[in-house]
């Protein structure tokens, strides 16, 4: 702070623009994993304690077509096609996992009970 003659905030602040900027230009897998971990992680374990059927099947729908997501983005586009898809894997994992979506309580309504689990 002294030497630099800025606040400790602006100085904060530069840094972590400038992590943020390196990590999403650098199209970093990673930087989405951890992104989208806590919030779906924390309503997974709230689920399970309030021992809640239809949110926990939500939950491990999310989880399930993450890592479906994470394979078709992260290992075929990017490691065979060479493809840098980490846009697309982050907007899906947050179409999944936002409330007001509820991507993940389509796909297990839509997908996998119509054409995985038919009646």
């Amino acid at each position: 702070e002294a030497r630099a003659g800025l606040p400790k905030s602006v100085i904060a602040g530069v840094t972590l623009a400038t992590l943020l900027t390196l990590a999403c230009s650098s199209g970093s897998p990673l930087f989405v994993e951890v992104a989208t971990l806590p919030v779906p992680a924390y309503c997974t374990c709230r689920a399970l304690a309030a021992e809640s059927a239809r949110d926990g099947r939500i939950w491990v729908t999310y989880w399930m077509s993450k890592a479906l997501a994470s394979f078709a983005f992260n290992t075929i586009l990017m490691g065979v096609f060479g493809i840098n898809a980490v846009l697309p894997y982050a907007l899906v994992c947050l179409y999944l996992a936002n409330p007001f979506f509820s991507g993940a309580e389509l796909v297990l309504d839509k997908v996998l009970k119509t054409y995985v689990f038919p009646e």
